[in-house]
């Protein structure tokens, strides 16, 4: 499966082979229409599956799921929410966001909450 356009500009949202959503941030509309192109997705699949960033891309999201309607994104484990990702050139102070940081506190949190992620 290829990746889904849901109308936001630089985003698109990739099917996991867990049946778990994926949203990746392209860095400009030129990369994000590679990302298009038939057998990308799968190649995209494979790189996120192992930790890395997709070729022309500066986020991935966390692994979500489709909601069930009435649901809130709090109700879901696994629901939408942007984690991870590099920084492409040369930031400025703005593009930081200091609760994005990871400490031993939210480390051993995540640890906690998914130990056989955690091994990676």
């Amino acid at each position: 499966m290829n990746y889904r356009d849901i109308g936001l500009p630089n985003y698109l949202e990739l099917a996991m082979s867990d049946g778990s959503w994926r949203g990746v941030h392209f860095v400009d509309g030129d990369a994000r229409r590679k990302a298009l192109r038939s057998g990308r997705g799968e190649l995209d699949r494979i790189a996120i599956g192992v930790g890395l960033l997709p070729v022309g891309s500066s986020l991935v999201s966390r692994p979500s799921v489709d909601l069930e309607p009435g649901l809130s994104p709090g109700d879901v484990a696994g629901s939408r929410q942007l984690i991870s990702g590099t920084l492409v050139g040369f930031p400025d102070e703005d593009d930081f966001d200091p609760s994005d940081d990871i400490t031993p506190e939210t480390d051993a949190t995540a640890r906690e909450v998914r130990p056989a992620s955690a091994g990676r």
